[in-house]
């Protein structure tokens, strides 16, 4: 019978995907603030919208999400 060493277990390791997160999220930055240029430039929709604004939040959330994924705790 082969068996494993009872001192050295098995630990799950992280999935570690290499820096694509932060080009999700920078691509996403882009589409929300693409979107919420195109609502008030294109359609004409008023800053305080619930359109704009959502647009305008989703922009920034991900534009911070990209800057804290770029400053690494290394």
């Amino acid at each position: 019978m082969s068996t494993e060493p009872e001192d050295n277990p098995r630990i799950p390791q992280p999935i570690r995907v290499g820096g694509g997160f932060m080009f999700v999220y920078a691509a996403l930055t882009v589409a929300f603030a693409g979107a919420a240029a195109w609502l008030i430039i294109m359609r004409d929709a008023p800053l305080s919208s619930p359109q704009v604004a959502v647009s305008g939040l989703g922009a920034l959330w991900f534009a911070l999400r990209t800057a804290m994924s770029f400053s690494s705790r290394r």
